[in-house]
């Protein structure tokens, strides 16, 4: 429950941070509180509450170094990371480096490399690497363990019984949306074509969030909770385009 709190107080940050509108960022928390996958995640015995919040809060210090380049900030971000992946492992990477990339390549912006950035990246390595070690060092072969079954063989097998098609993500992101997306869809590429020019955070969240959901669709393993990092980005998509939207259809959705 805790875990949850911080999420929503994430998402309105890193939304008032990317659109510096505080209805649009509490329209965001709103709407992010109110899917069903946030409440299952609350209530399942999982780590992956956890996982989401780590990832948020590494995305949230990302924002405000790249945006305000306070150093505290970028190593407040390795640190997160560093939790993340000892958290759940390198699939958290995912959910980061793929926002940071979409944002690059949408902002045209070279990667940028300091002695900060390469300290931050140790600090990062110790922290997510310190369990995975001192376990391996009291038991070698948890290393093929964690490296094979854990990793490789969700991606390329039927590991655990969980090899799902490819379209599973499909029906289940459609359900776990509703209302919303019953209402943005008819506005949606109406609102898409107005961005390329006015808002590039709005095509980063769409690109990220796509992408993210094409490479755990092409994974063998698949459960619902593999997903629950992504939601953040329609919640803020959502928020966005409902701003845009007459009071009858605001009274619609609600």
């Amino acid at each position: 429950q805790v875990a949850v709190i911080i999420q929503l107080l994430l998402v309105y940050r890193i939304a008032n941070l990317l659109y510096k509108n505080k209805s649009v960022a509490f329209m965001a928390s709103l709407v992010y509180f109110s899917l069903p996958i946030v409440l299952i995640a609350s209530r399942n015995l999982t780590t992956d509450a956890y996982l989401t919040t780590f990832v948020l809060a590494a995305i949230y210090c990302w924002q405000v170094y790249t945006s305000k380049r306070k150093t505290i900030f970028l190593y407040l971000f390795y640190t997160l990371v560093g939790l993340s992946l000892i958290t759940k492992g390198p699939v958290a990477l995912l959910f980061i480096i793929v926002y940071i990339i979409a944002s690059k390549i949408i902002h045209k912006e070279g990667l940028r490399f300091s002695i900060h950035h390469f300290l931050g990246l140790l600090l990062c390595i110790v922290i997510g690497a310190s369990w995975y070690v001192t376990v391996m060092i009291e038991n070698p072969k948890l290393w093929e363990y964690f490296f094979e079954k854990q990793l490789i063989s969700r991606i390329n097998s039927n590991s655990f019984n969980r090899s799902k098609p490819f379209w599973f993500y499909v029906p289940i992101l459609f359900a776990l949306l509703l209302p919303w997306w019953l209402a943005i869809i008819p506005k949606l590429r109406v609102h898409i074509k107005s961005i390329p020019q006015k808002c590039k955070e709005s095509k980063i969240l769409i690109y990220s969030s796509f992408a993210l959901f094409l490479l755990f669709s092409a994974f063998s393993t698949k459960l619902i909770m593999y997903i629950l990092p992504l939601f953040w980005m329609p919640s803020i998509i959502i928020a966005v385009t409902i701003k845009h939207f007459s009071s009858k259809s605001k009274a619609n959705i609600t």
